[in-house]
């Protein structure tokens, strides 16, 4: 039966090697921690706090006074692992070298070296996927509880005498931020953890049932909660999510699938009579087209988008392999003025919102082909485990509308969710071949 107590929770299949048996316990707790990066209202959440204040410090102490030696072959592993990287770490730093100026590639380099500390202390804890799921899965009914009381200070702000940031559609309807946070990086974090439940269902001989409806309902309202922020981007992330649980269906599953099916057309219910998000759905493909056949420009968060991508890719004219070094497109404007006006709304935004984009704008095809190269490395890397191919396949249909590897608490949540179910796979891989550090 399906139990959050803690000897259900640190019975693991790979028991601990290394010291001492309550600091194993209460490190393998923090490192679960992971998904409080989402929500600004969980401790250390929405920001880079999780790996550069929790775990690379405690990381570094634990190797040290415990590990030692024997964390050699953890290493080894983890730069391995790492190494899928290099080319747009490598690229990122030529190009601020190039352009003589701080893109903050500093930040981009210590979250790597956090994210290998974090790696090989999750080796050392023989962390498995069991555990990650289940955070995952607590995660999800934390954002919802973040959520209740994210709406509750919305309406009620006498209750708590906060100053939250606060986000609204453009007719008045209030979005999800997780505490103030921003709703389209809430609205990932949820669609991500919804998506490791989903697949996290289908792991064989992982879970009981009991267990398996724990991760069903876990997935569904972290679903729940990504709806709610009325972001439409992570919704792109359904598309590798539903091809990637179709590989794995079973017969055996076909209970659990019909459930889903109902889930989904009673989810799919609700999507149509909630007119205003409905609404924001129907708009992406209204302003597509409006964008492309009309001469007049009107401003929405996809026209927006489309308008600075297409000066992005313009301005690549003119530097076509080091890019203009431009990351914001209020100083690209400035430095390449435009024949007809930018809207207002277009010059604040602080950056392109596409990866791609902003990819072309600071480095040009140099930084491009390092990003490029970078993900299919890292997706050759993780195609073997569905929960590590999901993490980087979502993290790549994110950066389409928002940007994930040139925005740090974006890039903390996918480099730390993908360090640990590397480890995790990595762990089972080598528990047969090395069974003197497994």
């Amino acid at each position: 039966m399906f139990s959050l107590k803690p000897h259900h929770f640190f019975n693991s299949e790979y028991p601990f090697q290394y010291g001492p048996q309550w600091i194993n316990k209460v490190l393998l707790v923090l490192i679960c921690c992971y998904p409080f990066i989402g929500a600004r209202f969980l401790p250390l959440g929405d920001s880079g706090r999780y790996l550069s204040v929790l775990i690379a410090p405690l990381g570094f102490l634990y190797l040290i006074f415990f590990v030692k030696r024997n964390s050699l072959i953890y290493w080894l592993d983890g730069v391995r692992q790492f190494s899928s990287w290099l080319p747009f770490i490598i690229t990122f730093i030529a190009i601020s070298f190039l352009h003589q100026r701080n893109f903050n590639t500093s930040q981009l380099s210590l979250r790597i070296i956090f994210a290998l500390v974090l790696y090989i202390c999750a080796r050392a804890l023989q962390i498995s996927h069991r555990q990650l799921l289940l955070a995952a899965a607590i995660g999800a009914w934390l954002y919802l509880i973040c959520s209740f009381f994210d709406v509750l200070t919305y309406y009620y702000p006498t209750i708590l005498r906060l100053e939250i940031p606060r986000h609204l559609t453009e007719k008045g309807i209030y979005r999800l931020g997780g505490g103030g946070g921003n709703p389209i990086h809430f609205a990932n974090a949820s669609m991500w953890l919804a998506g490791i439940c989903t697949i996290g269902i289908f792991y064989k001989n992982t879970f009981s049932k009991a267990e398996r409806y724990f991760l069903s309902i876990s997935a569904i309202i972290a679903f729940f909660v990504c709806l709610a922020t009325q972001s439409r981007g992570a919704l792109l992330a359904i598309i590798p999510l539903v091809v990637l649980v179709s590989l794995q269906l079973d017969r055996k599953f076909k209970k659990l699938i019909s459930v889903f099916i109902l889930l989904a057309v009673a989810s799919g219910f609700l999507l149509a009579t909630q007119t205003e998000f409905f609404h924001r759905i129907k708009r992406v493909f209204y302003d597509l087209y409006y964008y492309i056949t009309e001469p007049n420009f009107i401003i929405s968060s996809v026209s927006a988008r489309l308008e600075m991508w297409r000066l992005s890719i313009h301005s690549w004219q003119e530097h076509f392999f080091i890019g203009v070094g431009i990351p914001s497109i209020q100083e690209l404007i400035t430095h390449y003025p435009q024949k007809s006006p930018v809207h207002p709304a277009i010059l604040i935004q602080p950056h392109f919102h596409n990866d791609w984009m902003q990819a072309i704008s600071l480095g040009g095809l140099l930084l491009l082909l390092g990003l490029l190269i970078s993900y299919i490395l890292i997706i050759v890397n993780s195609r073997k485990d569905p929960v590590l191919l999901w993490i980087v396949l979502s993290a790549f249909c994110f950066g389409l509308s928002d940007l994930i590897m040139f925005q740090n608490k974006m890039l903390t949540f996918f480099i730390a969710a993908w360090a640990l179910f590397s480890a995790s796979y990595d762990n089972q891989k080598y528990s047969t071949k090395h069974t003197h550090h497994c």
